[in-house]
Formats: C-alpha cells, sequence, structure tokens
C-alpha cells in the first residue's frame, strides 16, 4: 500500500514539472511574441537572456537587464530596469504581472534625452490585462517605497 502511494506521488510531482515546465516554455514564448511586436511598431528591445524562476509555487521569468527605446514618433523615451521578474498565477494564466522592484532609469520622457529619472522601487508591480486577440487591454502599475530623483526640462508636461 505504501509503495502505491509513493509511486503516486512521484506520477503526480513528474506530471506537476511537466505541466509547470510547459507553462514556463509557454510564458516565455509569449513574452518572445510581445517583443516581437514591439519591435514591429518601432520600439528597440535589449534583454538580458531570460531564465525561468518560481518553480513550484509560480511560473515566472528573470530577465537581469531590459531596456525599452520607443521610436522617435512616440518621444523617443528609454526605459531600463534591473531586474525584472514575470510571473504568472494559476487563477491568471494569460495576464503576466512584471515585479519592477530594484532600480528603473526612465531617460526623455518629459525631459531632454540625456535627462529624467532613476527610481529605486522598494516594491513594484506592473500588471498586464490581454484581449482574447492578444491585444494590450489594460495595464496596472503599483509602486510603494520608491524614492524618484533626477531632471526634467523647465516646463515639461506632467500628467498623473
Amino acid at each position: 500500500m505504501l509503495k502505491k502511494g509513493l509511486g503516486l506521488l512521484v506520477v503526480l510531482a513528474l506530471v506537476y514539472g511537466a505541466a509547470w515546465l510547459g507553462a514556463a516554455f509557454w510564458l516565455r514564448a509569449r513574452v518572445d511574441a510581445f517583443v516581437a511586436d514591439l519591435n514591429r511598431q518601432g520600439y528597440a528591445i535589449e534583454h538580458s537572456e531570460p531564465v525561468f524562476a518560481g518553480f513550484p509555487a509560480r511560473v515566472g521569468l528573470k530577465v537581469a537587464e531590459l531596456g525599452v527605446t520607443a521610436p522617435p514618433a512616440q518621444g523617443g523615451w528609454r526605459w531600463q530596469g534591473t531586474p525584472v521578474g514575470i510571473t504568472l498565477s494559476l487563477g491568471a494564466p494569460t495576464d503576466p504581472v512584471l515585479d519592477l522592484t530594484g532600480v528603473q532609469r526612465i531617460t526623455g520622457l518629459l525631459s531632454a534625452p540625456e535627462e529624467g529619472w532613476a527610481l529605486r522601487v522598494g516594491h513594484g508591480l506592473l500588471s498586464l490585462t490581454f484581449a482574447q486577440d492578444q491585444a494590450l487591454e489594460t495595464l496596472a502599475l503599483m509602486l510603494a517605497d520608491t524614492t524618484v530623483t533626477g531632471t526634467a526640462s523647465p516646463g515639461a508636461p506632467v500628467s498623473v
């Protein structure tokens, strides 16, 4: 009886591990497709090699360095983040959450290209919700324990 129970546990663990790995590769493919879509729109995306993270509780990717440069028509701003974690929840498997805890740098958004801000984020999450056609539907940003330092051009418009 004990042997059968242990055998069943091993089988369940293998099935769970395979399902987790499948979800991790699915997340990686989704991130790659999202990056390719942004590239087609003129955004330049640079990133270090993503690594799988979160096993066994969550499915995730960790990117040590990530940078996004907007096309000139969108203002040419640049965002750099280190590190960035991307996770999926079992309750919302198609809506990733980015962990922005760490240092985020933004230049050229409300300032000259060489000016900008450094955000030291104690806890930060960016939640993305996608429509059925894979288009980005909503995004929600939550920052806590964040310090912002930097400069902006005089008269730069700010909207919150």
